[in-house]
Parts: C-alpha cells; sequence; structure tokens
C-alpha cells in the first residue's frame, strides 16, 4: 500500500498491491510544484483501506476515498502518514 505520483502527471494516487494486481484510487491530491501536502492511509486489516489528507493550514483530515480490492492478506502492514 503506497503513494504514487507518475512521471508528467500532477495526481497523486493510493496503490494496493497483491501479488501481480494492484488497484489505483486516483485524485488523491493535484501535485504543485513547491507545495506542501500532507496524506495519509488507515488499513483496517480486513477489507478497507482508506485514504486522507490535510489540506494547509488546516489540523483536520479529510477522506479522500477508499480501496476494498486487492488488498494485501499475508503481509504486515502499517497504518502511515506522509508529508510531500
Amino acid at each position: 500500500i503506497y503513494f504514487r505520483q507518475v512521471d508528467a502527471s500532477a495526481d497523486l494516487t493510493l496503490v494496493t498491491e497483491f501479488g501481480s494486481s494492484e488497484t489505483i484510487l486516483t485524485g488523491v491530491a493535484t501535485m504543485v510544484a513547491d507545495t506542501y501536502v500532507e496524506v495519509g492511509f488507515n488499513y483496517d486489516g480486513v477489507s478497507t483501506v482508506t485514504a486522507f489528507i490535510r489540506p494547509t493550514n488546516t489540523d483536520k483530515w479529510r477522506t479522500i476515498g477508499t480501496i476494498t480490492a486487492t488488498l494485501p492478506s499475508d503481509e504486515n502492514v502499517a497504518n502511515n502518514s506522509y508529508s510531500l
């Protein structure tokens, strides 16, 4: 489970992988040069990964969306937040 931004795209996505398959949640954030973005995810360990973003100048996290497919089931996963 990780965040990804591919070259030549401003779209930050959240990706879940299991085996050789992946599910992508698009529209997590639109990346802009020299702009601070804080994102995170929560995996309930069973069926759902939820993506969050904390906009600049606020202390409130906002839910972006969820993924319920292609979740790891045989690996240890830690919930994380990232500052980009």
